[in-house]
């Protein structure tokens, strides 16, 4: 097993198993958007609605880098931990290269979510399959919430590559595909991580890096809450390599201020003629 196939097994088991439906929650207006283009918007990464998401994992990976560059005895060693520890927190890494999320729960009935994503409980839930006949897994990330893991998992990833370059003696070329190797590696985790109050979310995210010219071509905006243009990309899914012209929708959950007032209609006038289970949520709320 080559270190890219060992940092990705690392990243994979920390995210943990997925479930086999993933819900996304939206407003009315973008639900008739998403089923009539069957396409999901990809908000990019540093302009979610919390700012501060990003900065917690760059400033964990940060602390734990320069934690294992002062235990080094290597002085090798603690030159790499010491550049990877100014580079994550200075957003050096992959410059390039932009991630693109879009957020799922696998909690598709949630009061904090209907307020929050879902025009305070007038909006709907959209259950999506994951797996052989929905969304292809390598994509979704579960949130690691646990502090626990969050700091193994990195130290995990940093003792990994350094035991690689131990075994390549530092050369020049081993440093730098080790550390594009990693730089991926850690990206994913901490667009993966938030602070463990927020648990309660359940939060799967799903990720999409386009190529730049087709970023730059695509991508949109939008406003966000404060007022901040927000870009986003409108993108089809995938499974493994084939295109999703319909979205692997399993279900729907219209929010506890709204009906199932022509749900079904509008399923169907959009080529989704299969069945789909049309449900209602089970909270009690009326804003």
């Amino acid at each position: 097993m080559d270190i890219s196939d060992t940092l990705k097994k690392i990243v994979d088991t920390a995210t943990g198993k997925l479930p086999s439906v993933i819900y996304h929650y939206t407003s009315t207006e973008s639900f008739i958007n998403i089923i009539s283009n069957s396409e999901m918007w990809f908000t990019k990464a540093n302009s979610l609605n919390d700012p501060y998401e990003e900065k917690y994992g760059r400033d964990l990976v940060s602390e734990i880098a320069k934690q294992e560059s002062e235990s080094a005895k290597n002085e090798k060693e603690k030159k790499f931990l010491n550049s990877v520890a100014l580079n994550i927190v200075e957003k050096i890494f992959h410059t390039n290269i932009d991630y693109y999320l879009a957020s799922f729960s696998e909690n598709g009935d949630d009061i904090s979510h209907w307020k929050s994503y879902s025009d305070d409980g007038t909006g709907y839930s959209i259950g999506l399959n994951v797996g052989a006949k929905g969304i292809d897994p390598e994509y979704v990330l579960p949130v690691i919430y646990k502090k626990e893991i969050q700091v193994k998992t990195i130290k995990q990833c940093l003792s990994e590559t350094i035991g690689f370059l131990k075994t390549n003696n530092f050369t020049t070329n081993a440093q730098n595909s080790a550390y594009e190797v990693l730089v991926m590696n850690l990206n994913l985790l901490i667009i993966s991580m938030k602070q463990p109050s927020y648990e309660s979310e359940k939060e799967l995210r799903m990720v999409f890096i386009p190529h730049k010219e087709d970023r730059d071509k695509n991508v949109q905006f939008r406003s966000g809450r404060d007022g901040r243009l927000i870009p986003y990309l409108s993108e089809k899914l995938l499974n493994e390599f084939e295109v999703l012209e319909n979205l692997p929708i399993s279900k729907v959950i219209y929010g506890p201020r709204s009906d199932d007032n022509n749900i079904k209609s509008l399923l169907i006038s959009k080529g989704y003629t299969r069945n789909i289970d049309i449900v209602g949520s089970k909270i009690l709320y009326r804003g």
